[in-house]
C-alpha cells in the first residue's frame, strides 16, 4: 500500500470545498493569508483562524511567540508556492470567485521571480 506524504486539509471559506497540502503548515498558512487576506482559514487543530475582524497579531504571539509580520516574513516564498500549487477544488466549483485559479497563477509568478 502506497502511503501519501501529503497532509491535505480544507480551506475554510463560504463556498466551495477547497483543499491545500498542509505538510508544510506555515507555508500553507501564509498561502491562505495571501489568497484570502484574512477571509479564509484552514480547518482543524493548529490550522488558521479567520481574521476578518483582525486578531492576527494576537494569534501570531500565541502561536509563535513573535509579531505577525516577523513570522509572515520568515516563511520562504518558494515553500508558499508549493502550497499554492497544491490547492484544488473537491467537486464542482459553485462560486464566481476562483481562489484556486488565483493560487496557481500566483505560484507560477513566485516560481518565475524566485528562480525555481
Amino acid at each position: 500500500m502506497k502511503v501519501s506524504s501529503y497532509n491535505y486539509r480544507e480551506m475554510s471559506n463560504p463556498h466551495d470545498k477547497i483543499m491545500i497540502d498542509c505538510t508544510d503548515l506555515d507555508a500553507a498558512r501564509k498561502a491562505i493569508l495571501i489568497i484570502g487576506e484574512g477571509k479564509y482559514g484552514i480547518t482543524g487543530d493548529n490550522g488558521l483562524p479567520l481574521f476578518i475582524f483582525g486578531g492576527h497579531e494576537a494569534w501570531a504571539k500565541e502561536t509563535f511567540d513573535m509579531e505577525f509580520e516577523k513570522w509572515f516574513e520568515s516563511v520562504d516564498l518558494k515553500r508558499v508556492s508549493k502550497a499554492l500549487e497544491s490547492m484544488h477544488v473537491v467537486g464542482d466549483r459553485s462560486s464566481m470567485s476562483d481562489p484556486v485559479g488565483y493560487a496557481h497563477k500566483l505560484a507560477n509568478k513566485i516560481r518565475k521571480e524566485e528562480g525555481g
